[in-house]
Order: structure tokens, then C-alpha cells, then sequence
């Protein structure tokens, strides 16, 4: 089978490539640099590396709704219909003209879109970034096969659009060799962290509000906040009520940087207003670090209460605050039993070759009703 896979999330799709190149004839796409702190050399190393047929375009220096990004779009489909794809997986648009200009020419009877978020995330009190909803409106109305990264959005988009044919595919554990990297060795101060771009749906703020509750309690603890925002100063620093218990790195935080930071993590908070699935949610995971979350369905399809992890109700401090204060008592014995619970989540829902069969399975799924409509359509003749 002929795949053409377009995607920008090298931090994922790096070592879905390398699987799926054992299986299928593939061809990667990549029409902009590529994000999750990687460069586009790393990523042609890569692909020359494992033999895979590969574009990359680097064009992210032009606005997206330039000419020049039209021109460029229409020669970048142009070899992807030279291709001859029997499947098309589409992850990013990169630019509004792609969008449009890949329903006209390429067509939507094999091409699947795979799309992270289907509830859009509110990144500051509010509002929605305009470009975010013209995408949607444009994926969901153009389309007719989709992929999500958790039930949960299946779900929500199965209700919205019962018509169209959608699947869902989890996240994996990225980074797979970080097992090599050593923990750092128990101290006394147990340290909550808190990883990723600070937008308002995230809900920072209400980490920081239980952080200060908790720190007129107990003493033995630190809050790091690593990611980066441009509003920290007007909308988050004014919070911080007891500056000493907080561990501050709010600026962006290269891939270098991202062993030590969560080697040295006890326990991994997400205090999320939503969540759609949460990729920070499992690099915890993958590094063996127990997740405190809220009650998201986004979350409780990851983490089970008392056993994987600890769930707060949404949007309450006080939840949170004795959330956090269960894991700042937690024995050695419970938490050594929390973490055999989490291996064991790991090996049966986190397996790669299983994740490439589902991928497999939806390609070959998209493909077989195609050629069932040729079939059906010849018969006619």
C-alpha cells in the first residue's frame, strides 16, 4: 500500500515513520519547519537514515496566507498526486490555501485528517484564535474520514457529525529511550511540576492559588512551572503569594533540557480547565512519574483515581490542595505500588507495533472503500 503521511509533530511522528515504513510504501510530507525543538536537518537525517521517501519544505519564514505560500502549496500537492497515494494522512494544513487547495485537487475520497484537538482550546479568557476555527470549519465540512488521538474527541465529534467515518488512535510514549536517564535521588522537597505552554485553559492560576493554600501547611515541597508564555508578568506573577515554594522557568525549554527536568519531578500536575489528550501527560508517564490531574474525561480515559495517578475536581483549588497534600504523605509503599500500576497501564495500552496495526488497519480500512466504490461504480458500466 502507498501511504503519503503530512505532519509537522516530528516529536511523535518520528518513530511512527520508522514502523510504518516496514509495512506500507510510504512518502512523508513535512511542509513547514518542523516543531517540538527539532531542525529539518535532523529530520532529512532521519529519513535518509531509515530510507524513507521524504519532502520537507521550510517556509514557515512567510506569513501563512502569502502568495508565496500558495504558489508553494500548489507545487507541494503537485508531487503528492505524482505519488499515486491509495491513502493520504493529513495532520497539518499549514497554510489556509493547503486546506482548500487539497480538497479541490486531491480530492476526499482518501484522505484522512487527523486532528489533536475537535473542542477547541480556549488559550486566553474568552477567546478563539480566529484561524483555529476557519481550519475546522473547513476539515469537518470538506472531508469525510478523520482520526482523533483519544475517545474522548471521537466521541464528541461522533455525536456532532454521526454521518462521517472517524477513528481513534492514543497518543504513544515519546521519547523512548529515557528509561537510560537516572533519577535523581530522593530529597527533602517534593517536587510538583508543571510542563508546557502557559495558555489559560491549562489553568496555571489555579495551581498557583492551591500552591500558596498549601504552603501555609507544609514547607517540604516546590512547584516548577516550566513553559513559556508572553502574559506571565500581568497575569500569573501577581498570584504567587508565597514566592519561595515556586521553581520558575517560564521561557521556552529546548528538548535538551527536558531529561533533567523530568528526572527530577516526583509528581506531574495538570490542573487543565479541558484537555483534549495531553502529550506532557505522557512523558510523565514514560518517565514513571505519577500525574495529578483534573477531572477531565480527557484525563480519566489516562488516569485512574487511587491507582495510576490523582484526579481534582476542575477548576477548584481546594480539591487540588488536598490532592497535593495525599502526595506530599504518600508512603514509599503506596507510591511503589502506584508505579507498578502504572507499568502495567503502559505495556497494555502503549505497545508501538500495536498502535501501527491500528494505523495499518485504518489505511487499510480508508483504501477498501474506496475500491469498493470503483468496484461498485464498474459494475454499473
Amino acid at each position: 500500500m502507498k501511504v503519503c503521511f503530512m505532519s509537522t509533530s516530528w516529536v511523535r511522528e518520528k518513530e511512527i515513520l520508522e514502523e510504518l515504513n516496514q509495512h506500507v510504501n510510504l512518502f512523508f510530507v513535512m511542509p513547514y519547519k518542523p516543531n517540538g525543538n527539532y531542525s529539518i536537518t535532523e529530520v532529512s537525517d532521519f529519513c535518509e537514515q531509515h530510507k524513507i521517501n521524504h519532502i520537507i519544505d521550510d517556509s514557515r519564514n512567510h506569513r501563512a496566507r502569502s502568495f508565496y505560500r500558495f504558489k508553494k502549496d500548489i507545487k507541494l500537492i503537485s508531487k503528492i498526486k505524482k505519488f499515486k497515494a491509495d491513502v493520504i494522512y493529513i495532520e497539518t494544513f499549514g497554510s489556509p490555501y493547503f486546506a482548500l487547495l487539497s480538497r479541490l485537487l486531491l480530492g476526499n475520497k482518501k484522505v484522512i485528517i487527523a486532528i489533536m484537538d475537535f473542542k477547541l482550546h480556549q488559550r486566553s479568557a474568552g477567546t478563539f484564535k480566529f484561524s483555529e476555527k476557519f481550519y475546522r470549519y473547513v476539515q469537518v465540512s470538506f472531508f469525510k474520514y478523520f482520526q482523533f488521538f483519544s475517545h474522548t474527541q471521537n466521541k464528541l465529534f461522533k455525536k456532532e457529525y454521526p454521518k462521517k467515518k472517524s477513528f481513534a488512535i492514543r497518543l504513544f510514549l515519546v521519547d523512548k529511550d529515557l528509561h537510560q536517564h537516572q533519577k535523581r535521588e530522593p530529597n527533602d522537597k517534593v517536587n510538583f511540576l508543571f510542563f508546557g505552554r502557559v495558555f489559560y485553559y491549562k489553568g496555571v492560576d489555579i495551581l498557583i492559588k492551591a500552591a500558596n493554600i498549601l504552603a501555609n501547611k507544609h514547607q517540604g515541597f516546590k512547584v516548577t512551572i516550566a513553559g513559556n508564555t508572553k502574559v506571565w508578568k500581568e497575569e500569573y506573577q501577581p498570584l504567587i503569594d508565597e514566592q519561595s515554594v515556586f521553581d520558575l522557568k517560564i521561557r521556552f525549554i529546548t528538548k535538551e533540557e527536558l531529561p533533567d527536568l523530568f528526572a527530577e519531578a516526583d509528581y506531574f500536575i495538570a490542573p487543565y480547565r479541558e484537555v483534549t489528550q495531553s502529550g506532557p501527560l505522557l512523558r510523565a508517564y514514560n518517565y514513571d512519574i505519577i500525574p495529578i490531574v483534573s477531572s477531565e474525561e480527557g484525563f480519566v480515559e489516562y488516569v485512574e483515581h487511587n491507582k495510576t495517578g490523582f484526579i481534582f475536581e476542575n477548576e477548584d483549588e481546594n480539591s487540588l490542595v488536598g490532592v497535593m497534600e495525599k502526595a506530599l504523605l504518600l508512603g514509599d509503599i503506596e507510591k511503589e505500588k502506584m508505579l507498578r500500576n502504572i507499568d502495567e497501564f503502559k505495556k497494555a495500552e502503549f505497545d508501538m507495533q500495536y498502535v501501527i496495526n491500528k494505523y495499518i488497519q485504518m489505511f487499510k480500512d480508508v483504501n477498501g472503500n474506496l475500491n469498493k466504490k470503483l468496484l461498485q461504480r464498474n459494475s454499473y458500466k
